[in-house]
């Protein structure tokens, strides 16, 4: 049903200005296909953890659909996951990654939307903060021409900073709810 509605251009999010921005889109395609990952050069895993599940079944979920999307990577791509992650996570899928011998790079990019914002702090963040394998990491061309389109700066670290980065961000805007 939701990639249906996703199709039809249909959203059952209230997010001021997404609905219209998301009419425009002529760039954007959905599809429960997985085989259409195999034509993509960046792949982006956005999966909410369920908080109410134990942490080891959270990631187990996500872990699993990484795992399936792999299966149809056949080529170099950049991997991009923008899930709230235990710190580690991305360590271990790029471990993965790297046993099954594929030309994958994991990037944990860490988004800081706020719901009632999020559409303007998507399209100008106020930073970048990208999450490496390590410091020496030299993003890929196809993902530094998206990069240079935002007017922001660009923070680059290890997946366990950015992980961490991202956890604190969270922790932050939950107490500062009043």
């Amino acid at each position: 049903k939701l990639i249906n509605n996703l199709k039809k251009k249909k959203l059952d999010i209230h997010e001021p200005l997404l609905k219209e921005r998301f009419k425009k889109a002529k760039k954007i395609h959905f599809s429960y296909n997985f085989n259409e990952i195999s034509n993509s050069r960046i792949v982006v895993i956005s999966n909410d953890t369920d908080p109410d599940k134990s942490n080891e079944d959270k990631y187990k979920d996500l872990f699993n659909l990484i795992k399936k999307t792999l299966k149809y990577i056949n080529h170099p791509t950049v991997l991009i996951i923008m899930s709230q992650v235990e710190i580690g996570f991305c360590r271990k899928i790029n471990d993965y990654i790297t046993k099954q011998k594929k030309e994958i790079d994991v990037i944990h990019w860490v988004e800081t939307l706020i719901i009632g914002n999020a559409v303007e702090r998507s399209i100008n963040p106020e930073r970048i903060i990208l999450g490496c394998k390590d410091n020496n990491f030299v993003i890929p061309e196809n993902l530094k021409k998206i990069l240079k389109k935002f007017k922001s700066p660009l923070i680059k670290t290890t997946f366990e900073s950015a992980e961490l980065i991202k956890a604190s961000i969270n922790f932050f805007l939950s107490s500062s709810i009043s």
